[in-house]
């Protein structure tokens, strides 16, 4: 069942290159195309991955709510560092609603009990 786990994750990571590269003709788009990716790994357990995917939607067209799910995705991928650095951005990223800040504050702390 391993084998055929990392076979289909190689599949879909073929695949993921391919719909990314259909839809990144503008960055919105692009990022949109990486965000999506990201949840499809992250519904696999792949956790990894969907932090890669969300990195390049960030890249592509940072925004408060991509770099919150960027340290969530960090978080359970073990990079709590990079959760760090990633609610630094966030902060940085524009001004923060209400919901924004709360789900900061939560992350922040995931942050520091495993830091």
């Amino acid at each position: 069942a391993v084998g055929t786990a990392a076979r289909d994750l190689s599949l879909l990571g073929e695949i993921a290159q391919r719909y990314a590269a259909s839809h990144c003709t503008v960055p919105t788009a692009c990022a949109v195309a990486h965000e999506t990716l990201a949840t499809t790994y992250a519904d696999l357990d792949a956790w990894g991955s969907a932090l890669s995917q969300m990195n390049l939607a960030v890249r592509e067209d940072p925004s408060v709510d991509r770099w919150l799910r960027s340290a969530e995705l960090a978080l359970r991928s073990g990079a709590a560092r990079s959760a760090a650095v990633s609610l630094e951005r966030a902060e940085h990223a524009g001004t923060l609603s209400g919901p924004q800040r709360a789900r900061l504050d939560q992350i922040r702390l995931q942050v520091l009990e495993r830091d």
